[in-house]
């Protein structure tokens, strides 16, 4: 073997291995474009299968609307409400003579419960059971306006 046979080798070498880079490098490419394609898809089926639900109160008849406006795809939900009170009271420092902590958790501090012991409500007001609905359908819950049973300064 020659000086210019090696010399065609090393350059066969080089020039295999800067085409191995460019193939890895456009793969690598590939790939991301998939996943990120992949990730915009999934989305897309996310938002389009999100559930929409309108809620209407009618203060004066008491009652709250829960409708079920699609998407259809999505078949028969079963929808379970909950006030919830996403503000931690156990911060808050205790009054003597004042509520207890467990009080102060059963207390919805909103203006409104779901009347207990209607429509599947729980003794406190605030969950109701489980509503199956499918698209287009409505329900109606009876409301009260809420009973305040403690103070937390």
């Amino acid at each position: 073997m020659g000086i210019a046979d090696t010399s065609i080798a090393a350059a066969s070498a080089a020039l295999s291995g800067l085409a191995a880079w460019g193939a890895w490098k456009a793969s690598s490419k590939a790939n991301d474009t998939a996943a990120a394609v992949a990730q915009i898809e999934r989305d897309r089926w996310h938002n389009a299968l999100t559930p929409q639900l309108r809620l209407k109160l009618e203060q004066d008849k008491q009652v709250l609307y829960v409708r079920f406006d699609g998407p259809s795809q999505l078949g028969r939900l079963h929808v379970r409400l909950t006030i919830r009170d996403d503000f931690d009271r156990t911060r808050v420092p205790p009054l003597a003579g004042g509520p207890t902590t467990d009080e102060i958790a059963r207390t919805i501090w909103g203006p409104y419960r779901f009347r207990p012991g209607v429509d599947g409500a729980d003794q406190d007001g605030r969950t109701v059971a489980a509503l199956p609905l499918e698209a287009g359908d409505r329900t109606r819950l009876a409301v009260d306006p809420t009973v305040r049973r403690c103070h937390v300064g």
